[in-house]
């Protein structure tokens, strides 16, 4: 048995609405299922979304202050003032402030520039320090992009400056309105929650679509790199911005993807949303995490090919630091929640350490999410100034940012998302945080499942089909990419692959039809699963392209097989190593208490020696899975065995001395020859003349005891210290009559099925066993 990692929730749309899509849009049925599960009801709402490539964009001017904004930025460029855009370190900020710095040059402005604050030294938004050099040096406007929405005290410093500051943002805005000259942010428009979605480099792409009246090729890039990178939801007009981005990556001149993509050994024909993800973002948000965001900016705004690999190098090289810091930090902070904060006591993870790298703790806090299935928040403490700073991520069903934003005058600083927040508290404050958030309403209310679009046979998997379900990208948040589910497939070969071992890369069948699969992360079930399984598995379908070759494949999400599993290893030579490789809680079960010695003495405490009959809850506490080390000495106890509870997998070893193993009954005629000599030398001195007697029958000692022993229990001998003596007038009875007779054929029957049958014999046998 394999218990998936999430609970599986496969979705049951209407039929009927099914159908009616199918039949009007044109679409296989798969896909009108996907539909429905979006929430799309309405026909043309579904054919919108699908011709995507045919929506324009919508009006920027639905935004409240958006007139204002644009007046002042044309004003501020006819008189030359100087401008600057107010960045943010991540991705998205990053992107922001490149598209904001080309609507201005191609609006012909003379005297403006950028400003990102370091995320070490001056930590996240606005900051007085800041603003007071930035009017030093003749600032006049000031636009946020990706930030300021937060940041109450600095814009009302910088109107006391006499410094305007357009707010340009998408995170939470507070209960307080800020005293800017104009706020541009998805929840403040003239449609409601419109725009609710965006981010920062979406707004920015409206205020730059506001000033311009078109968008250049190179600002849609930017926003759809932005937009992917900041995990927004991927409708409305974000489905716009990275569907047409997309497209204008692929055929992009700016030399700054270029170089990335060139650096990172990236088609650009073929970029899809998954490479903004593994490869656009990651190096962009690099420069941030590790030190000046400034490089990032440079890079996108670069005006040659030359400059921007320089910077393209620098970066990759920064990227490749910053995940030897995450994996250093993951794995100090994977021990730590093991070791100190289990799920029992503490379902939000709260962790902290002294050094840890700031810039890559979201990260790390989103593999704690991963792993543990726990919403997760990770701070990096300043020993100087007992000040922890710490990124945040979540789960559906828990709110990062109401829970967090409850702490009030405990935080510092603080903003985000309700999956994604960063805060600013004393070090002091640490075990406040933790316990507040681990005795929240919502701490037992977050999901761990995952929703499942269809369940779908081996042989409806086809490239027609993906081609399809390509129709639907680009893929994100609200518009996942559809996972389905297989039952009742079979592992036809597998290995393990990657550096460390530890993905996974097999054949699943049906008996009939195969399919490709790939595991990221799932290497270590190679040794839980074997080519018996019927196994149960989720994931997300892809086209595997190789030297031209196109073919399916399964992405896999999650794992799963309810029968009992049965691991045979009887041609293993049982070795320590061996033992110790089994997966705990087991139990290695003896029928022979002479067998003991092959088990190492630091283990005899995980091993139950031939009690079957006195077999108790306490003997099998928490065990999972159960070691058979030799031969049961019947069915009804095997049987015993597996009935008493639900073990998850079976591992027979089954390995004895083969002198200690009847492997046939002896003849007839051994009985009539043995019954022969004791009759003519009755008494007969067994102690003495048992080698002879052996020896004259032509079997082994252990033969020549049991057909005594099916005598004597027929009545047929007497055993007196050791002299055996005929009884003449015994009753005459068939061999199948003695019980010893009847068990040691059962004996050797069962020894001969769990020695010789084949795997899938043996599994059918232990499995019917169970559950008869």
């Amino acid at each position: 048995m394999i218990r998936a990692k999430h609970e599986w929730c496969l979705l049951k749309p209407d039929q009927s609405l099914v159908t009616k899509f199918e039949q009007e849009l044109g679409t296989p049925r798969l896909i009108a299922e996907i539909l429905v599960n979006r929430g799309f009801s309405d026909v043309e709402a579904a054919r919108g979304f699908l011709e995507v490539d045919k929506q324009d964009w919508h009006d920027p001017f639905l935004f409240l202050d958006m007139f204002k904004s644009v007046e002042r930025i044309k004003e501020a460029i006819q008189n030359e003032e100087k401008i600057v855009i107010f960045g943010d370190y991540d991705a998205d900020g990053v992107t922001s402030t490149a598209i904001m710095m080309l609507a201005l040059d191609q609006l012909g402005s003379k005297n403006h520039s950028y400003y990102i604050p370091n995320r070490f030294s001056e930590g996240y938004g606005p900051n007085i320090p800041a603003l007071e050099k930035l009017k030093l040096e003749g600032t006049k406007l000031i636009i946020s992009v990706d930030t300021g929405i937060s940041a109450v005290n600095e814009i009302r410093f910088s109107k006391e400056i006499e410094m305007d500051f357009i707010v340009t943002d998408h995170h939470q805005m507070g209960t307080e309105l800020l005293d800017a000259f104009s706020i541009i942010h998805p929840l403040r428009t003239e449609m409601g929650d419109f725009y609710k979605d965006l981010s920062g480099a979406g707004v920015a792409l409206k205020l730059a679509q506001a000033l311009l009246g078109t968008l250049s090729n190179d600002i849609v890039s930017l926003a759809a790199i932005g937009t992917v990178s900041d995990l927004v939801a991927l409708l409305g007009e974000n489905r716009r911005i990275v569907y047409k981005g997309l497209n204008t990556i692929r055929q992009s001149k700016n030399p700054g993807l270029i170089a990335i993509s060139q650096i990172a050994g990236l088609d650009m024909d073929s970029v899809t949303e998954e490479s903004i993800g593994f490869v656009f973002a990651p190096r962009i948000n690099a420069a941030g995490r590790l030190g000046s965001a400034n490089l990032a900016v440079d890079l996108l705004l670069a005006k040659d090919l030359g400059s921007a690999k320089e910077m393209a190098i620098q970066l990759d090289k920064m990227n490749k630091e910053r995940q030897e810091i995450v994996q250093s930090i993951s794995v100090e902070a994977i021990e730590m929640v093991k070791s100190l904060y289990p799920a029992d006591k503490y379902p939000i993870i709260v962790i902290a350490k002294e050094g840890w790298n700031a810039g890559v703790i979201g990260i790390v806090a989103s593999k704690l999410v991963n792993q543990f299935n726990r919403p997760s928040v990770v701070l990096s403490i300043d020993s100087e100034t007992g000040i922890a700073k710490g990124s945040a991520r979540s789960i559906n069903g828990f709110d990062m940012y109401e829970n967090i934003s409850k702490l009030g005058d405990k935080l510092i600083h603080f903003g985000g998302h309700p999956l994604a927040a960063g805060l600013t508290i004393h070090q002091k404050d640490i075990q406040v945080v933790r316990d507040f958030l681990c005795n929240s309403p919502q701490n037992n209310q977050y999901q761990t499942e995952i929703q499942i679009d269809a369940q779908v046979e081996l042989n409806e998997i086809n490239i027609d089909l993906l081609r399809q379900i390509e129709k639907l990208a680009p893929f994100g948040s609200k518009n996942p990419k559809p996972l389905i589910q297989l039952n009742q497939v079979y592992l036809q070969s597998a290995r393990k692959i990657g550096t460390e071992l530890n993905h996974l890369k097999a054949v699943i069948t049906d008996k009939e039809y195969n399919l490709d699969l790939v595991g990221f992360g799932f290497g270590s079930k190679l040794e839980e699963v074997s080519a018996f399984d019927p196994l149960s598995l989720v994931g997300q379908l892809s086209i595997n392209k190789w030297k031209n070759i196109s073919k399916p494949q399964l992405i896999l999400k999650d794992i799963s097989c309810e029968t009992i599993q049965i691991f045979d290893n009887r041609s293993v030579l049982v070795t320590k190593a061996h033992l110790m490789g089994i997966p705990t809680p087991r139990k290695f079960f003896l029928f022979d208490e002479l067998e003991i010695n092959r088990i190492p003495v630091e283990m005899h405490d995980e091993v139950f020696i031939n009690r079957i009959e006195t077999l108790s809850e306490t003997d099998l506490v928490d065990c999972e899975h159960l070691v058979l080390i030799d031969f049961p000495k019947n069915v009804e106890d095997l049987k015993k065995i597996l009935q008493f509870k639900p073990f998850s997998k079976i591992y027979l070893l089954l390995n004895t001395d083969s002198d200690k193993m009847f492997q046939v009954i002896p003849p007839r005629e051994k009985f009539t020859k043995v019954y022969e000599i004791l009759l003519n030398f009755s008494p007969f001195d067994y102690a003495k003349n048992h080698k002879q007697l052996a020896a004259t029958i032509g079997l082994s000692k252990d033969l020549i005891d049991f057909i005594i022993d099916v005598f004597f229990d027929l009545s047929f001998v007497t055993i007196d210290n050791g002299f055996i003596s005929v009884e003449k007038k015994a009753t005459k009875k068939a061999l199948d009559e003695s019980q010893v007779y009847l068990q040691k054929k059962e004996q050797i029957d069962l020894e001969n099925k769990l020695l010789f049958y084949s795997r899938e014999e043996i599994t059918n046998f232990i499995q019917h066993l169970q559950v008869n």
